[in-house]
């Protein structure tokens, strides 16, 4: 039975893959993986605690639509407990634990024989969290870690201006197909609609950055130059 851990094409979700079919999976070297990682908050736009993921989702949806399978790509299930160090944050993991949560998955990618790994984030005080994540992963497992932002693709969840609050509100609107109830001054589905496209062509372009980078040399181990 499919579950929607993540909806986008089959080929594309990780949970839908049998452990037979991760053994005959191909070309795996070249495979990026791409790990959501998402926040719960209260952004005060009026579309729950669950905004960020209705975000990042629908748009990571539409960019591997727009790609089309033209190289290898696999979604894990999003990591939906991170760092919520504020009080308009909620089901947060201390820092140690959310880094450990973070360090098993990618032993377990890399155990898989796959070692591109994208971390997909949109909460704004998990970026530097998800950084540190990245370089020490690159050094423990000598996988080849890449990082995506929200904010890299066009969308600021920290910006206080209305027009942000209202852009942002928009971009919601399309993703869910609800308006707000109190809609901030300068909403409109149209807006968001074109937000949409857009930060989808840009993570369309990232993702063919990251596709183009060719795999480590060496099985991604780093030289020892004591060994030298």
């Amino acid at each position: 039975m499919k579950t929607n851990l993540f909806t986008a094409n089959d080929p594309n979700c990780w949970h839908l893959y049998s452990w037979k079919q991760f053994c005959d999976f191909e070309n795996k070297s070249n495979t990026t993986i791409i790990l959501p990682v998402i926040g719960f908050t209260d952004w005060k736009l009026g579309y729950g605690l669950n905004a960020e993921e209705n975000i990042l989702l629908p748009i990571l949806a539409e960019s591997l639509k727009k790609l089309d399978n033209q190289f290898p790509i696999l979604v894990a299930p999003p990591i939906r407990f991170g760092l919520a160090p504020f009080k308009n944050s909620f089901f947060g993991l201390d820092p140690d634990t959310a880094h450990e949560q973070i360090e098993n998955l990618i032993e377990s990618f890399q155990a898989s024989g796959f070692r591109k790994i994208l971390f997909l984030n949109s909460s704004p005080w998990n970026e530097p969290f998800v950084d540190a994540a990245g370089r020490d992963t690159r050094v423990k497992f000598n996988v080849q870690p890449f990082c995506i932002n929200l904010s890299g693709i066009g969308i600021d969840l920290e910006a206080t201006s209305e027009s942000n609050l209202a852009s942002i509100q928009s971009l919601l609107a399309h993703t869910t197909r609800k308006n707000p109830k109190a809609p901030f001054n300068g909403f409109s589905r149209e807006s968001g609609d074109s937000l949409f496209r857009q930060s989808s062509e840009d993570l369309c372009g990232l993702l063919k950055e990251i596709n183009d980078r060719a795999p480590l040399p060496n099985n991604g181990i780093i030289p020892n130059k004591l060994d030298s």
